[in-house]
């Protein structure tokens, strides 16, 4: 090989590589996995000590009153993974999120993640910015379509072109303080699975009904944190289940089941009659 093939094979290897830096980002911590919340639910936690806690992430909002959280009590656990975040809307709690490298100028993206919402409060649409600071919103990027769900973890994926050269994707919810949203798992690229429990329904008292959320190469975690890939439904609630395949794809379901009491029979007529 002579001197100019060989430098034309280097150039041609070093922007692969350069390539593969640049348009390789993943959200650092976009479970909100690392951190030192010590496996206890933190409420209303101010910038300062959210910060101190979880890695990779900043909240920069004017009152200050994240959560992270792990338990099931907010109606329903993590969407993936032992933890998620909460904030209150109307730019009172903000967060950013620290990708592995810089976003490219004008080049195009898709960004997935998960919304939930709380019984307790009224949730509204998160919006989502890109900023070359940790704390600052930056530059609005994507609006959801519509308010988070109570109860369910809601599926988010947006494509956008890059407006900056941006390191940091941040998180809001339009409305104000008395609004309260829940999110988890972001990730570059669309990866869910679709899971399906089936419509809600009525059984009777004493029957059971056995879901099924079977997928191959997959963990299930239902709301009680049970593990196994069915659930055997005796009692009226909501039943939640989060499946997580191989490649760490993610979906999620829930059910609503009531309980319809059996009938007491009245036995009426003659009660006495001739031998």
């Amino acid at each position: 090989m002579n001197i100019a093939a060989l430098i034309k094979k280097l150039t041609f290897l070093f922007f692969i590589l350069i390539h593969n830096l640049t348009f390789g980002q993943t959200f650092l911590n976009g479970d909100f996995e690392i951190n030192t919340a010590g496996g206890i639910d933190q409420i209303n936690l101010t910038n300062p000590a959210y910060n101190a806690m979880m890695a990779n992430s900043v909240a920069f909002g004017s009152y200050g009153d994240m959560d992270i959280i792990t338990s099931a009590v907010y109606s329903g656990g993590p969407q993936s993974g032992l933890w998620y975040v909460a904030l209150t809307g109307g730019g009172t709690d903000m967060c950013s999120l620290t990708l592995s490298a810089p976003l490219v100028l004008g080049t195009s993206y898709t960004i997935s993640f998960y919304d939930k919402g709380d019984a307790n409060f009224v949730p509204t649409p998160v919006i989502i910015g890109l900023s070359n600071t940790n704390s600052s919103f930056g530059t609005l990027i994507y609006t959801a379509p519509s308010a988070s769900v109570t109860g369910m973890w809601t599926n988010r994926t947006f494509t956008f072109t890059a407006p900056l050269t941006g390191q940091y994707i941040t998180v809001s919810q339009l409305g104000t303080l008395a609004n309260w949203t829940q999110v988890d798992h972001f990730t570059f690229g669309s990866c869910a699975l679709t899971i399906d429990l089936g419509n809600d329904t009525t059984i009777c008292q004493g029957q059971a009904l056995a879901l099924n959320a079977t997928t191959p190469n997959s963990t299930y975690l239902w709301q009680d944190n049970s593990t196994n890939p069915t659930f055997n439904v005796t009692a009226a609630g909501t039943y939640t289940v989060t499946v997580t395949d191989n490649n760490s794809c993610v979906g999620t379901d829930a059910i609503q089941v009531a309980v319809s009491a059996n009938p007491t029979p009245t036995i009426t007529g003659q009660t006495s009659f001739c031998q």
